[in-house]
Formats: structure tokens, C-alpha cells, sequence
């Protein structure tokens, strides 16, 4: 009795700890759409160009798709590869050139609390000198800055953002390519009012190359997400076995007989997303990430083992319900 309490108190843990990994900024799974993004990415940086926008509505999972990508493009070009990704999410309404370059400085971890009296030019010779030493060290002589959440960005930053750009070029011989991440209505009334303004030179080196990322826009890319699911281990195993994964874990009958993968129910899964779709009148095509992974983990949650009301597998009124718990066309404004 007391060796079934500890085995079930093991559980407990083990499924907390799975699930708790999963909800971390440090879980990620790829898309169709991020892995269209990579390939993009991977294009700009091969023919040098200076910037690009990347825009995708609220809660489509560009944040995950950043990470991923900044992974994949230190397997494809080493971990010194300079990767700056820089979200300015505590943007001053109206910014400084000193307050400009402090933030880059603040991104790279470099403390200028020490620096006070310290002139805009000099933080700017700092962030260039960084971004020089740091892509010499690698044969390409490139890097990459991420700006996420780029619609903060006023029109001076776009010309410091120049001046970065043609001082490594010029001077170092270093290409940066400068990616702006945000929302459509943002970033394309950004790109307009910019050409209204006849603020060529800022156009044609940030706006003229575009990616437009999505979510999961149909029942093939929905399996794609379960398959790569199905590859998960669970974060923290039992003793008795490190290796084990999801669906053996949170379904362990079901598994016992063949009859659970997460792949297997990736057209229930569709189905059911359409049923809240047509529930709600949400009209938008595809599915936000985020709404995936929360009803997934609540499914998990609520019916695998521990769950408040476990099945032998997932169903699609149980999915159904998951992503009703979400709040997805409830709350959002997913329309």
C-alpha cells in the first residue's frame, strides 16, 4: 500500500513537472509556418539583405517561432553566430539616441550602470564594436537583429538603425540583417506611412522583403504539431524508465494497446477546433498556436493520468471541451 502511494505520489510529480516545462518560454514545437519563416530567414541572410518585416496576428505563435528559429540558425551556423533578438515590450513613447543604443547594450548584457555620463555616440561605438568582434569570430561575417514588437520603434531608431548597419559594413565589413516582428495592422501601417512620407531610403532597406506568419491553418499542419508531439518525453520520468513518452505516460492503456498516438486523433482534433470555430463565428482560417498548446495541455491535464477525469484516450467532445477552456472565441478576439 505505502510502495502504491509513493508510485502515484511519483506521477503526480512527473505530470506536474511535464506539464509545467511544457507552458516554459523553453518549450517550443516547429510548424509549418515557422519552418516556411526558416526558409525565408535562411534566404534573406544567403543574399545579405539589410531587413525584413515578419508579422502575424496577437497569440499565432511568433515569440516560439523566434525562439525556434535562433536555434536552428546556430545548429546551421554555430552557437558564436550573433543572434540578437531584441522585444520592446517597455519601449519609451518617445526615445533618445543614448536611451537607443543603452537598450541594444541592455540586450547584449552589457551593464552601463556605470557608464552614466557616458555620450550616445560612444554607446553607439559600443554596440557596433560588439556586433564587429562578435561576427569576425565566425566566418561569415554576419548577424542578425531581432526586434519583436517593432511597431514601438519611431522613425529616428529607423536611422540609427541605418547608421548601425552601413558603420559594420562600411567600416568592418560586417552584414546585419535587421528582422521586425509585430502585427500586420502595425507593421504595414508602419511600412505605409513611411512611403507616405517619401522615407525611401528607410522602405526600400527594411520593407521591401515580407513574411507573413501564420497559424495552423489546416487538418495536415495540425498533424504535423501531434506527430511532433508524440516525439515529447515526459520532463522528469519515473525511476523505472527515462525514456518514456507522452501518450505512454498520460494514457497508459490506451498506449498498453496500440491505440494511442497523438497523431492518430489529428482529425477529431480538426474537427473539434471547427465545431468552437462555428460555435463562436470565428471566421479567421487558421488556428493561433497558443490555443493549440493550451487545449493540448489541458487535455492532458484534466483526462490523462492524474487528471481530474481520466480516459482511456482523447475524444473529440473531451478536446472540444479543452479548447472551449482556453477561452478561444470566448475571450479572444480571434475574428
Amino acid at each position: 500500500m505505502i510502495t502504491e502511494s509513493i508510485y502515484e505520489d511519483q506521477q503526480a510529480i512527473t505530470a506536474a513537472a511535464t506539464i509545467s516545462y511544457m507552458q516554459s518560454a523553453s518549450f517550443h514545437i516547429a510548424t509549418n509556418s515557422i519552418f516556411e519563416l526558416l526558409y525565408k530567414i535562411n534566404g534573406w541572410l544567403l543574399s545579405g539583405v539589410c531587413g525584413a518585416m515578419i508579422y502575424g496576428r496577437s497569440r499565432i505563435g511568433k515569440t516560439s517561432a523566434i525562439a525556434y528559429i535562433v536555434d536552428a540558425l546556430h545548429v546551421r551556423y554555430g552557437k558564436e553566430f550573433p543572434i540578437i533578438v531584441w522585444s520592446l515590450t517597455e519601449h519609451g513613447t518617445k526615445a533618445t539616441d543614448k536611451a537607443f543604443y543603452a537598450g541594444i547594450l541592455n540586450v547584449l548584457g552589457i551593464d552601463i550602470g556605470k557608464y552614466n555620463r557616458i555620450t550616445a555616440l560612444e554607446l553607439k561605438i559600443k554596440v557596433i564594436n560588439y556586433i564587429a568582434i562578435k561576427a569576425a569570430e565566425t566566418p561569415f561575417f554576419k548577424a542578425v537583429l531581432i526586434i519583436d514588437e517593432a511597431y514601438k520603434l519611431d522613425g529616428d531608431e529607423y536611422y540609427w538603425l541605418m547608421d548601425i548597419y552601413n558603420t559594420l559594413r562600411l567600416q568592418h565589413q560586417v552584414q546585419l540583417s535587421i528582422f521586425f516582428v509585430g502585427t500586420p495592422q502595425e507593421m504595414l501601417s508602419t511600412k505605409n506611412a513611411f512611403i507616405l512620407q517619401k522615407k525611401n531610403q528607410i522602405v526600400e532597406r527594411f520593407f521591401l522583403n515580407e513574411y507573413k506568419f501564420c497559424g495552423i491553418r489546416n487538418c495536415e499542419e495540425l498533424s504535423y504539431c501531434l506527430a511532433e508531439l508524440d516525439k515529447i518525453k515526459i520532463h522528469e520520468a519515473l525511476p523505472i524508465d527515462s525514456n518514456v513518452g507522452l501518450a505512454e505516460f498520460f494514457f497508459p492503456y490506451a498506449y498498453a494497446d496500440k491505440k494511442a498516438t497523438f497523431l492518430s486523433i489529428a482529425g477529431d482534433y480538426w474537427d473539434a477546433f471547427n465545431e468552437v470555430k462555428i460555435k463562436y463565428s470565428i471566421s479567421v482560417e487558421d488556428i493561433p498556436m497558443q490555443y493549440f498548446m493550451q487545449s493540448f495541455l489541458q487535455c492532458l491535464i484534466s483526462y490523462g493520468t492524474g487528471g481530474i477525469g481520466p480516459q482511456y484516450f482523447l475524444r473529440k467532445k473531451d478536446i472540444a471541451l479543452a479548447i472551449e477552456v482556453t477561452g478561444y472565441g470566448r475571450i479572444s478576439s480571434d475574428e
